[in-house]
């Protein structure tokens, strides 16, 4: 009895369609289908890059970047203190072993490392100005590189959870992110103007903030703006073609247009449900095929059918399946 439950389904499945195609009739059909390709088109001209972008740019990127600004800042003077403490720390030492110890020397590097941060970002930025020195001084300095990298690893973390704690619309960068991208000579050259305000006269960079802006919130933000914009646009474009359509659908109150409509509808439906049972048939080749046979799927059991071995036989006749 196994090999009439092909039959059976398939039947089942070809009744089905007649009957919904017949009950919605072949304009709702029809109709139904245009609403859903010009919603889809609405929806992804209207969530394209260009229009995202733009609205990011108009009426996100400012808060965005204020936000990411004071993230920023936030771990850049924890930092700072750090590299302050571990700088003056060092020169203790260097003091102690190179120039007897002086009270008054460590007094005057302290006296300079207390200076505000931007004064102190002013006066390094001068001095290697002075002597002539340029970012590529620092940047081709393994260890310098190598510090840069090390700071980046601890702070990606606390860069990511200030910043997260701040963005708008749910937007989040992960601690990963934000460590990887850190890691680049680009990365390098903001940290570097971020700390020391040095920078090559030619370089864009407005900082770290600028960097992780433009690298990973902006990138995430679009992709964010574009879904919830898609899903808007689709949902009212297609909630105003229903109206539209329900409208058109008037006419099928009168009797001979609606038993035409009905009609071709079941017509459309057998189409679609025809269909269907090809591509189950084409999907069951390509199992038998795979499998080589399974005990309640296989050439025998098919070849016993009234007419699904039938369809079985033509599908494996198709070109794209021998």
């Amino acid at each position: 009895m196994i090999q009439y439950v092909y039959d059976i389904g398939a039947a089942v499945i070809l009744i089905a369609f007649i009957g919904r195609g017949f009950k919605r009739g072949v304009l709702r059909t029809v109709l139904s289908l245009i609403c859903m390709i010009i919603a889809f088109t609405a929806a992804a001209a209207c969530s394209s890059y260009p229009v995202t972008s733009k609205i990011y740019d108009d009426y996100f990127s400012a808060v965005i970047n204020e936000h990411i600004d004071s993230a920023v800042k936030d771990v850049r003077d924890e930092a700072s203190k750090r590299i302050k403490g571990e700088a003056e720390q060092s020169a203790d030492r260097f003091i102690d072993e190179n120039l007897g110890g002086s009270e008054e020397l460590k007094q005057l590097v302290r006296d300079y490392l207390g200076t505000d941060d931007d004064v102190l970002r002013s006066q390094i930025s001068e001095a290697f100005a002075f002597f002539q020195l340029d970012v590529n001084t620092l940047l081709t300095n393994q260890y310098f590189r190598d510090k840069i990298d090390s700071i980046a690893s601890e702070y990606s973390g606390s860069v990511a959870e200030e910043i997260n704690s701040r963005l708008p619309l749910g937007i989040t960068v992960s601690e990963n992110s934000v460590e990887e991208i850190f890691k680049d000579k680009d990365a390098h050259e903001a940290f570097i103007y971020e700390l020391l305000g040095i920078k090559d006269k030619d370089s864009p960079t407005t900082g770290a903030a600028d960097y992780l802006e433009k690298k990973i919130v902006r990138p995430t933000a679009i992709r964010m703006i574009g879904t919830i914009v898609w899903v808007i646009v689709f949902s009212v474009v297609s909630i105003l073609l229903r109206i539209v359509v329900n409208i058109i659908l008037i006419v099928r109150k009168i009797e001979p247009v609606k038993a035409c409509d009905s009609l071709l509808g079941g017509v459309l439906g057998a189409a679609v449900g025809v269909m269907v049972i090809v591509a189950s048939v084409i999907l069951i080749v390509i199992l038998v095929r795979l499998t080589g046979g399974m005990t309640y799927m296989n050439e025998d059991i098919f070849s016993e059918t009234l007419f699904f071995g039938r369809l079985y036989d033509m599908a494996k006749g198709f070109g794209f399946l021998k």
